[in-house]
């Protein structure tokens, strides 16, 4: 996750970066430990849970983390499964935002 920050700083004007916890759904806790664990990272990009099922099913969450990269027109463009380095997620925003010029 600090990886994740550094990346929600350095593009704050061309990405937002949100977090959403499902960890109630896997097993790994309540909100309140998510956000205890934001917190003592120091983790400021936007972060919250939800308590909606269907949203782990629509997005075919299968494991923690998944990231999804939805571009400027909603739609999505990458799901990642898995853990993501620094490298990885920047080449995938840029190739997106390189998408969304075109």
């Amino acid at each position: 996750m600090p990886e994740l920050q550094e990346f929600s700083e350095e593009f704050q004007d061309q990405i937002i970066l949100l977090g959403i916890d499902i960890g109630q759904f896997t097993g790994l806790g309540p909100p309140r430990d998510a956000s205890k664990l934001l917190d003592s990272m120091g983790i400021t990009y936007p972060a919250g849970f939800t308590d909606d099922g269907d949203v782990v099913e629509q997005y075919r969450v299968l494991a923690m983390p998944t990231t999804v990269f939805i571009n400027g027109q909603g739609r999505i463009f990458q799901k990642w499964t898995g853990a993501l380095d620094r490298g990885t997620v920047t080449r995938l925003a840029k190739a997106m935002l390189a998408q969304d010029v075109d």
